[in-house]
Parts: structure tokens; C-alpha cells; sequence
């Protein structure tokens, strides 16, 4: 029996290997970039605090010779001369630093702008170097009897993790938006129990009128948390099953309230507010819970593709 032998490779691994080293060296120049920036930070900083330096030894060689008291003092004592010259020397020094604190900012910021250049010319290497392996990734499975089986095993996986990832991020959406409703409802629920209590001790009419305001913005919000938590249910539908069915206020007595103000209506409707407000919590508290686990699920099925996808390079790269 002849020895196994490797298939020759078409152009799908010079491909390969070139655009792994475009990737390679979009990474270091960004790296490069990042490093640049932070020097254009510092020389920045330093011509600011040695222009400022200069400019202060500017105005202390102009009190020398003016008629300031530096420059009064300094003829009395009659060192003038010489707090001019070495005035005017510091001075000289100080725009002299200032000038170079420039010139180095203008360099780095120069870098930046190439290493910029260079990353814009590279384009999207990323992309580059993800075509390039599927591409070299199909010969392999088509070709190579040794490589072939185990990468169309690994693309399946990816492509059933994939799938999942994307069910399982939708369901997370969903219930961000449930949760966010609910919350809102509860807020509402609250201000129209406290409306129901101050139109129980009395409050009249005005109050009467706040807490049907109010329990009107509860139904309709309690609506839009209703849909919510069944578009949830459904996205929850391919990954697993969580029961949050949704709440309501009924509308009904808010007429009869309204005209008919007695004690026995007012207790009534306090009694629906708890209502509505123990199944909204509970409902609220489901809906947290199943984005607990959802998130759990997430971050296993990302490892998981991170798995797949460290050997799928391995492979590609034997």
C-alpha cells in the first residue's frame, strides 16, 4: 500500500498565509497607533507647559527693562545688566525648549497620521483573513481526506452554536424590553395605590380623578408589558420554556368610580392595586430569572465557539 499523501494545496494557502500576515501586521501597527496616540498626549502636554514657561520668561526680561519695580530695583542695586543678560539667556532657553516640545509634538502627531495610513491601506484584514480561511477551508474539506472530516464536523457545530447564540441574544432583547415595561407599570401602580388611599381618607373628586388617571396609564402600560412578555415567551420558545403571563387592571370601574364615589368602590379598586401589583412583581421577578439563565446560556455557547474556532484555526493551519 502506497503512504498517505497530502494533496498538493491550490492558491487557498498562499492565500491563507498571506492575509494571516496582513492580520498580523494590522495588529502590530494599531498597536503602533495606540502608543502614538498616547505620545501625542504628552509632547501636547509639554508644549503647553513650555510655552507658558517661555512666556513668563518673556515678561520677566520685559519688567527688567521697563520702569517696573524689577527694573527700578535692579538699577539701584546695579545689577541690572546682569539680571538683563541672564533674563534675556533664560528667556532664550525657555522659547528655545518650547520650540522643541513643537517640533516633537509635530512628530508624533505625523505618526499618527501614517500609522493611520498604513492600517486604512491594510483594509479590512479581518475580513480578509476570515475569506481566506473559509476559502482554504472548503479545499481542505472537499480534498484532504485527513483534515476534511473534522473541519465539516467543526463548521456544523459552529453553524448549530451559531444558531443558538442568535436565539438565545433575541430572547435577552425580548426580555430587557419585558422587564423594562414591567418596572414602569410597577412605578405606575404605585402612584395610583397612593391616589387610591388619599381618595379613601377623603381626598374628593381631584383625587378620585388622579387615581383613574393614573390606573388608565397602568392598563395601558400593563398592555404593552402584556405583549412584551409574549413576544418573550415566544423568542424563549427555542431555547426553554419559562411561564410569565401577563397582567391586567380592568377598566370597568373606573366609570363607575368616577360617578359613584363610595367607600365600598374605593376599597374595590385598592384591592385590584394589590392585585396588580403582587402579579406584576411576580411577573417581573420570572422574567429576571429566565434572563439569568439566558445570560448563563450565552456566555457557555460563546465559549464554546470560541473552542470550535481555536481548532478550526489549528487545523487550517497544519
Amino acid at each position: 500500500m502506497l503512504p498517505y499523501r497530502r494533496p498538493v494545496e491550490p492558491s487557498t494557502a498562499d492565500r491563507l498565509a498571506e492575509a494571516t500576515e496582513a492580520a498580523a501586521l494590522s495588529a502590530r501597527l494599531q498597536r503602533q497607533l495606540d502608543e502614538a496616540r498616547e505620545r501625542v498626549l504628552v509632547s501636547a502636554q509639554a508644549v503647553e507647559e513650555a510655552t507658558s514657561w517661555a512666556a513668563e520668561k518673556e515678561r520677566d526680561v520685559e519688567r527688567l527693562r521697563g520702569f517696573g519695580w524689577s527694573g527700578v530695583l535692579a538699577s539701584v542695586t546695579g545689577s541690572k545688566d546682569d539680571d538683563l543678560h541672564r533674563g534675556e539667556a533664560e528667556a532664550l532657553a525657555a522659547r528655545t525648549a518650547a520650540a522643541q516640545a513643537e517640533q516633537q509634538h509635530a512628530q508624533d502627531a505625523a505618526a499618527v497620521t501614517s500609522l493611520r495610513e498604513r492600517i486604512r491601506d491594510l483594509g479590512s484584514t479581518t475580513t480578509a483573513l476570515a475569506e481566506a480561511r473559509d476559502a482554504h477551508e472548503a479545499w481542505l474539506i472537499e480534498h484532504d481526506p485527513e483534515r476534511g472530516p473534522r473541519l465539516r464536523e467543526l463548521a456544523a457545530s459552529d453553524g448549530a452554536l451559531a444558531a443558538e447564540q442568535r436565539e438565545v441574544r433575541e430572547a435577552l432583547a425580548a426580555g430587557r424590553e419585558a422587564q423594562d415595561r414591567l418596572v414602569a407599570a410597577l412605578d405606575l401602580l404605585r402612584s395610583a395605590d397612593d391616589w387610591a388611599t388619599w381618595d379613601l381618607l377623603g381626598g374628593g373628586v381631584v383625587s378620585g380623578g388622579m387615581k383613574h388617571e393614573r390606573l388608565r396609564q397602568v392598563g395601558d402600560q400593563l398592555e404593552q408589558a402584556g405583549l412584551a412578555l409574549r413576544r418573550f415567551d415566544a423568542e424563549l420558545a427555542d431555547v426553554h420554556r419559562d411561564a410569565a403571563g401577563a397582567v391586567a387592571v380592568s377598566a370597568g370601574q373606573r366609570f363607575v368610580d368616577v360617578w359613584f364615589d363610595t367607600l365600598a368602590s374605593d376599597l374595590a379598586a385598592s384591592r385590584r392595586i394589590d392585585d396588580a401589583v403582587q402579579r406584576t412583581r411576580a411577573a417581573l421577578e420570572r422574567v429576571r430569572d429566565a434572563g439569568q439563565r439566558l445570560e448563563a446560556r450565552e456566555r457557555e455557547v460563546t465559549a464554546r465557539r470560541t473552542v470550535v474556532a481555536d481548532e478550526r484555526v489549528h487545523q487550517l493551519d497544519r
